[in-house]
């Protein structure tokens, strides 16, 4: 009775473990599905737009010179905002899959009266996966607010300069 009383409060701590891990992953899905990706989209719409316009208009060198330093910060903004947007897509997929991960183990971990060692590599390596996704949807997620926001003070530069 003993035994049994002690692999089931083992069992038990590792469930709740997971939970936690769970609830984590909620939460970056969550900070995910809170973007505003269609204002992103709109932007990428915009800067698609506008560099045809640059293309389209036949300008001299020292012109292309002096719109550079402009053009190459919107270049690296409009960059960085199509690689943070596959990125969530990816991020989406990956944290969906985490969710069923933990669910499952969980459910291992709960339908057994023994003791499962066998699971505990696979709990530390999903909080291992977690724990990286999540610094990685954090990052993406500073870099999307900070580049839209850039995004709007180069855009007009950029405006002004084609008209």
């Amino acid at each position: 009775m003993l035994f049994y009383s002690c692999n089931e409060r083992y069992n038990t701590e590792n469930v709740k473990n997971a939970s936690i891990l769970e609830l984590k992953t909620s939460e970056d899905l969550h900070n995910i599905n809170r973007l505003d990706i269609k204002a992103l989209n709109n932007n990428l719409k915009i800067a698609k737009f506008n560099l045809s316009k640059i293309e389209e208009m036949q300008l001299d060198s020292i012109t292309i010179e002096l719109m550079y330093f402009e053009y190459r910060d919107y270049l690296h903004c409009v960059n960085n905002l199509y690689e943070s947007l596959n990125e969530i897509e990816k991020l989406k997929t990956l944290l969906n899959t985490n969710i069923t991960q933990l669910a499952n183990i969980k459910k291992d971990y709960k339908n057994s009266r023994k003791r499962r060692n066998d699971l505990d590599y696979y709990l530390f390596e999903e909080s291992q996966i977690i724990e990286n996704t999540s610094i990685k949807v954090n990052q993406t997620i500073y870099t999307i607010n900070y580049e839209n926001k850039r995004f709007v003070h180069l855009n007009k530069k950029i405006e002004e300069l084609i008209n």
